[in-house]
C-alpha cells in the first residue's frame, strides 16, 4: 500500500497547488474591483405633499454606458397624506434599457424619523455617456383614491449622474483578468518546480520500499533489463 500512498501524496501536492493558485488568483481579481455608488435625491412638491425620494444605487467599477447600474434601495421621506395606503413610483430617464423596475407598495403610516425605506434588486443600463438628471413619475393613494400624481420633480442631487464611455470599464474588466492571469502564470509555472522537488523528497521512500519488499526489486531488475534490451535493439538496427 505504501507505493500508492506515495503516489497519492503527490496528486495531493499537485491538487494543493492548483486550488491554492486559483485561490490567489481570484484574491488577486477582487483586489482589481471596486463599487461606485451615486445617491439621486428627487423631490415631489405640492402643498401640503413634500415628499424626497432617495435612490441609492451602485455599479461593479466605473459607471459606465452598456453596464448594470443596480439600485440597491428606495427612501421616501416628508409630509405625506393622511391615511395613506400606497405608493407607486417609477424611474423616467430617456436612452436606459432595461430600464429599473416599477415601484408599487401598500403602505401604513410612515415611521416619523425614516419615513419608509425599502431594499431594492433592479437594475437599468444607461446606452450613452454623458450627465444626466434623474427624473421619476410619484402616485400616492388613500384606499381607492389617488390624492397626487406627479412626474415632474427637481432633482436635488448633488452631484449629478455622470456615465462614462463603455471603453473606461472595459479597460478596467481588462486590467482585473490580465493581473489575475499574470499572478496565475507566475504561480503555475513553479508546479512543475514543485513537482520534481516532492519527486525528489519521496525518491529514498521509494526505494526504501523496495528494499523492504523483494516483488519490488524483482519488478525493478526486470524494468531494468528491459530497457537495456531495448537499447540494444535500437543500436543493432
Amino acid at each position: 500500500m505504501r507505493p500508492y500512498l506515495a503516489i497519492a501524496v503527490v496528486f495531493a501536492v499537485l491538487v494543493l497547488l492548483v486550488l491554492g493558485g486559483l485561490v490567489v488568483g481570484g484574491l488577486v481579481y477582487d483586489s482589481q474591483s471596486y463599487t461606485s455608488y451615486h445617491q439621486a435625491q428627487l423631490q415631489f412638491q405640492r402643498d401640503p405633499i413634500l415628499v424626497w425620494v432617495v435612490l441609492n444605487f451602485d455599479a461593479d467599477g466605473p459607471i459606465s454606458a452598456g453596464q448594470p447600474l443596480h439600485l440597491r434601495s428606495v427612501q421616501m421621506l416628508g409630509v405625506f397624506p393622511t391615511g395613506i395606503s400606497r405608493i407607486y413610483f417609477r424611474i423616467i430617464v430617456p436612452g436606459v434599457y432595461p430600464i429599473w423596475p416599477e415601484f408599487n407598495q401598500s403602505v401604513v403610516e410612515p415611521d416619523p424619523s425614516f419615513g419608509y425605506l425599502w431594499a431594492f434588486t433592479g437594475y437599468g443600463i444607461y446606452r450613452q455617456q454623458g450627465t444626466f438628471n434623474i427624473t421619476g413619475l410619484l402616485e400616492l393613494w388613500v384606499g381607492p383614491s389617488l390624492v397626487y400624481s406627479n412626474a415632474f420633480p427637481e432633482d436635488i442631487s448633488s452631484p449629478k449622474l455622470t456615465i462614462q464611455s463603455a471603453d473606461s470599464w472595459s479597460q478596467y474588466s481588462a486590467r482585473r483578468w490580465t493581473t489575475a492571469a499574470a499572478v496565475l502564470s507566475l504561480l503555475f509555472a513553479s508546479v512543475p518546480l514543485g513537482l520534481k522537488n516532492s519527486f525528489a523528497l519521496l525518491k529514498p521512500f521509494s526505494q526504501w520500499v523496495v528494499a523492504q519488499h523483494p516483488s519490488f526489486k524483482a519488478i525493478r531488475e526486470f524494468g531494468g533489463k528491459l530497457g537495456t534490451r531495448i537499447r540494444r535493439g535500437r543500436r543493432q538496427s
